[in-house]
């Protein structure tokens, strides 16, 4: 993955600056010069060809859902569209969560068949969704700090646990050209795709038992 995914990102990195495809200063970007916003795209890129390659059903249908997600991104990026207008793929997404997974999300631990587990997983694919997109625009920052849930997400039973060796190598292969200085940011594809695992990760996690799910 992490060979499959530096090469996405390199050429997203080169084309994105010949067609002038940047970001624009603003509050949580402060460089002058335009830096491609396309890193998402080479993460979603990179998991999806690992999973074809190695026919992963989970990292498949993580993938799936989160499909409203790209195609969101990809057009506010380019046409920097209103946060009402994030809010319609992000709801989406949550909307293919609940119907792709409703009998595996977290919140049957604690009221099945309720309007309580659509409800809450919308909230928690909003919030953090918007939450990893505010800090998209710190050098390395997001990178790092999705690649240190990692470990969690490899030893505790959730849907993403055979995934985790692909979001890693996919982490990594945009943490190198996202370092300080960045050649490449996430934008929204990659804010909100990164925001999802994390949901994803929390929502899908089955409890062996009432006291491991306190703990987490």
């Amino acid at each position: 993955a992490i060979g499959i995914g530096i090469s996405i990102q390199y050429l997203l990195v080169v084309g994105g600056q010949r067609l002038r495809m940047g970001s624009k200063k603003n509050f949580r970007r402060i460089k002058e010069e335009k830096i491609p916003l396309l890193g998402g795209v080479g993460i979603f890129l990179t998991l999806l060809i690992s999973a074809i390659t190695f026919n992963n059903h989970q990292l498949m249908t993580f993938l799936l859902i989160a499909s409203p997600l790209l195609v969101g991104g990809i057009i506010d990026d380019l046409f920097e569209f209103s946060a009402k207008f994030k809010f319609i793929f992000q709801f989406s997404t949550a909307v293919l969560l609940v119907t792709l997974k409703y009998d595996e999300l977290i919140w049957q631990t604690w009221a099945p068949q309720t309007l309580f587990v659509p409800i809450l997983t919308v909230f928690f694919v909003v919030c953090l969704c918007n939450a990893v997109n505010f800090i998209d625009g710190l050098d390395g920052i997001v990178a790092l700090y999705v690649m240190s849930v990692i470990p969690a997400i490899y030893l505790i039973p959730n849907g993403l646990q055979l995934t985790s060796p692909f979001l890693l190598g996919a982490l990594i292969s945009f943490y190198l050209f996202n370092k300080y200085p960045a050649q490449i940011y996430l934008g929204d594809v990659g804010s909100n795709l990164l925001g999802f695992t994390l949901a994803y990760f929390f929502l899908t996690y089955q409890p062996t038992d009432l006291s491991h799910f306190t703990l987490l």
